[in-house]
């Protein structure tokens, strides 16, 4: 390929790629304003403003109804447009028919994941679906039997509840393996929201929550925190944050498992029980304790493993540097091994006559 095949080439692909960016950036625009006019849209506006709103939220959702995973939320507020529109009584049972129809088939498909059933489940949900509980109860049916799962939690949340300081370490695991047992696949089938909204589950997240956070503020009874104060909402102010601070660096420095202890016991209700939230006072609390006031040995190490190889580089770099250009020779020719008996190399280098007149580059 010559240069100027070359050039013609990237020129086309330039192009191609250009073109590609505006149809892309038009589509954006595109779903941009239509999710804009569909957030704003209002019944009580004339027919002349109402009219294309509610045309292109037909388009939409027709188009969505097959795949509402591909964007959720636009399919979502185009059916809002049409729920509230004048046509709704009419197109309610062609829009329950297909929602159906999608739903069948991915319910019986086994290998399905709830990313494409729930944007389904929700359109049916908005559409007030009149048997929307026949499904609910099939998408529960397939995250399993849980209740043996839910008994083992209860009875690691007591364990936690009544264990001393010398059995609080193997009640906090228990309640740990036992709360990642409930959450993970039966079966290749995980936890489906819904079946995590049920009374049974939620009750016992929510009971696991609680003594887990009774548990964290058994931990700070050390760093100053009253496991049976009531903080409510009101932020620590900077003195107490001090004192926290300076009580904190008193325990650790007496007995540093109990910064471990708590850093683990907040670290499993965070990863369990994300949206839990603490009073303000106790998560900072919560925070300056678990942090390292002093940079720990292996900090220490690493940042000198670190120095050490930035200054072996700097002093190879002087080195190489003072060593100054290295001499070559300008008459020296480098030419193409035309002998098929020479395998060994591709080129070899022939000096001129005059090889013994060096220059330094």
């Amino acid at each position: 390929m010559n240069s100027r095949q070359l050039i013609l080439l990237l020129f086309v692909l330039g192009g191609v790629g250009l073109i590609s960016l505006v149809v892309i950036d038009a589509a954006f625009r595109a779903r941009a304003n239509s999710l804009t006019a569909f957030t704003n849209y209002q019944p009580s506006w004339d027919d002349a403003l109402r009219a294309p709103v509610e045309h292109r939220a037909v388009d939409v959702l027709g188009r969505l109804l097959i795949e509402p995973q591909d964007d959720p939320e636009l399919a979502m507020a185009a059916l809002t447009v049409i729920r509230v529109s004048q046509s709704w009584a009419a197109m309610a049972p062609q829009i329950h028919s297909q929602l159906r129809a999608v739903m069948d088939v991915r319910l019986q498909d086994e290998f399905v994941s709830m990313t494409a059933i729930r944007p389904v489940y929700d359109l049916l949900e908005a559409s007030e679906y009149p048997e929307l509980k026949t499904y609910r109860d099939r998408i529960i049916a397939l995250s399993g039997e849980r209740l043996p799962l839910v008994v083992a939690v209860q009875e690691a949340v007591v364990a936690l509840q009544m264990s001393e300081a010398a059995t609080a370490d193997a009640a906090l695991d228990r309640l740990d393996h036992a709360w990642i047992a409930l959450r993970q696949p039966i079966d290749g089938h995980e936890l489906n929201w819904l079946a995590q909204e049920k009374v049974a589950i939620a009750g016992i997240e929510l009971q696991a929550g609680t003594a887990l956070d009774r548990y964290i503020r058994r931990l700070l009874e050390p760093f100053g925190i009253s496991k049976d104060a009531q903080y409510g909402q009101s932020i620590p102010d900077q003195a107490m944050v001090e004192w926290l601070d300076r009580q904190a660096q008193v325990v650790v420095a007496t007995n540093p498992i109990a910064r471990d202890r708590l850093h683990h016991a907040a670290d499993i209700l965070r990863r369990h029980h994300a949206e839990y939230l603490h009073d303000p006072v106790i998560a900072i609390a919560i925070a300056i304790a678990s942090r390292h006031h002093q940079v720990p040995l292996t900090g220490i190490l690493i940042g000198l493993f670190t120095l050490m190889s930035l200054c072996g580089g700097m002093l190879y770099t002087m080195i190489r540097l003072r060593r100054g250009p290295t001499p070559i020779d300008v008459n020296a020719e480098t030419m193409e091994n035309v002998e098929p008996i020479d395998l060994d190399t591709d080129a070899e280098t022939r000096s001129r006559s005059s090889a013994s007149i060096t220059d330094v580059v």
